[in-house]
């Protein structure tokens, strides 16, 4: 299966449904199932006291980044990659897309694209995985205890785009 490794807090975001877009230099053709690694390094962005609205009531974006609970090296979940958007279809038809959430933690300038996700899944239990870069294929060895992840995935609180969104 496909997968990429992405940086905490921001992988756990995605697969609990808060973070619909994932900002990268390059595009890709890919659409379809893709894995959420998340990678042993964590992000050093400066993070705000940003209220979450799928994760523990009251806690927000900065507490989560906090938390030693949360995993690395494994394999959080699954989302379905929709589409690659450009710059401009952020500034035109999928602009609903860029919530104060979305703005802070992605990178939405001329040059950079923004991977559509839908569909976060989270798995009731992580699978260790060494994370690679770009896109990748996860080991044949794993093709059965991610059939059973997939089948027992949790879905996201909230399975739609924002509220704004046509």
């Amino acid at each position: 299966m496909k997968a990429i490794t992405i940086l905490q807090p921001f992988a756990q975001l995605i697969v609990i449904g808060e973070k619909h877009l994932e900002t990268r230099k390059w595009e890709t053709s890919y659409t379809g199932p893709l894995l959420i690694h998340a990678g042993k390094a964590s992000s050093n962005i400066e993070l705000q006291n940003f209220p979450l609205n799928n994760f523990e009531p009251g806690m927000t974006l900065h507490q989560l980044a906090q938390m030693r609970t949360l995993n690395s090296g494994v394999i959080l979940g699954i989302v379905d990659l929709h589409a690659c958007l450009t710059h401009d279809d952020l500034q035109g038809s999928h602009s609903y897309y860029l919530t104060p959430l979305e703005k802070l933690v992605g990178f939405f300038g001329p040059g950079w694209c923004a991977w559509e996700l839908k569909n976060p899944r989270t798995f009731k239990t992580p699978i260790p995985c060494r994370g690679n870069m770009g896109i990748w294929d996860t080991p044949a060895s794993f093709d059965q205890v991610l059939e059973e992840s997939i089948h027992d995935a949790l879905p996201a609180l909230r399975e739609t785009p924002p509220a704004n969104a046509a």
